[in-house]
């Protein structure tokens, strides 16, 4: 057990005419567990972290999938860095380094606490025109981040493919092709 010895001095309390100032000071000992104090964090993932992006290789991949093959959505890939520009118009892009470079425009939204989400398309390859049968595959990252567009969490990628029979009357049949972080 811990002691921490705590002098109180009363000042507040008038001194009797039989006492001693000496007399207003108590010596105070509280017994504080030890399971009170918290033990210390462990460290956290290495990982680079600068004010304005992620500056570490995050690498994804799937299973063969025929019709994500067939419009070119690539079977693995990887980021080495992940930047968020906000530009003086009401504009943000996700900029990045790697397989896949680029400027991508994000759209925003608020999500509470002074955080926001953005997410960017980083692939698509639509096929289709008006009243034909049609296809989409797309890739999107979604970063966290705070209101000077500081990533503040790893990145997330969700990604789909979508057919449909007829652009203008049909709805379209989509399905999420899973991408794991390697």
């Amino acid at each position: 057990m811990i002691f921490f010895p705590i002098i109180v001095l009363l000042a507040a309390a008038p001194v009797s005419a039989s006492g001693t100032a000496m007399e207003t000071l108590r010596a105070v000992s509280f017994d504080i567990p030890a399971a009170a104090v918290p033990a210390a964090p462990e460290p956290a993932e290495a990982r680079e972290i600068k004010s304005d992006g992620l500056y570490r290789s995050y690498c994804w991949g799937r299973a063969p999938h025929e019709k994500a093959d067939a419009e070119g959505m690539p079977a693995a890939f990887c980021v080495s860095s992940f930047r968020v520009q906000l530009r003086p118009d009401p504009a943000a892009f996700l900029v990045l380094d790697g397989d896949m470079p680029g400027e991508f425009p994000l759209r925003i939204k608020f999500i509470g606490d002074g955080l926001y989400s953005g997410t960017a398309l980083v692939f698509r390859r639509y096929q289709g025109s008006a009243c034909t049968e049609g296809t989409d595959a797309v890739i999107e990252i979604t970063v966290k981040m705070d209101a000077r567009g500081a990533i503040i969490e790893e990145p997330s990628l969700k990604a789909f493919y979508g057919s449909t029979s007829d652009v203008c009357h049909s709805d379209w049949d989509y399905a999420e092709i899973f991408y794991l972080r390697r």
